[in-house]
């Protein structure tokens, strides 16, 4: 994983957008760390992955919802 180009903070989480590359496909990372007893920030279980060409129309999404609801 790359350095996140998107971090923000929900219900005790720090969530985290970049670019990431598993099994050969490069893909978008929206995934949730925390931080451990010893300090240092660590990734949850459970994220969501989204391939390149999925990731258009993922943001497109989000900016429809968000527009929505103003």
């Amino acid at each position: 994983m790359t350095e996140p180009l998107f971090v923000t903070r929900y219900k005790g989480r720090e969530w985290r957008v970049s670019a990431s590359s598993f099994a050969s496909h490069s893909r978008v990372s929206i995934w949730p760390w925390y931080q451990s007893s010893g300090g240092e920030m660590k990734p949850c279980r459970d994220g969501l992955q989204v391939d390149l060409d999925q990731a258009d129309a993922l943001a497109s999404a989000i900016r429809k919802a968000a527009e929505s609801l103003r």
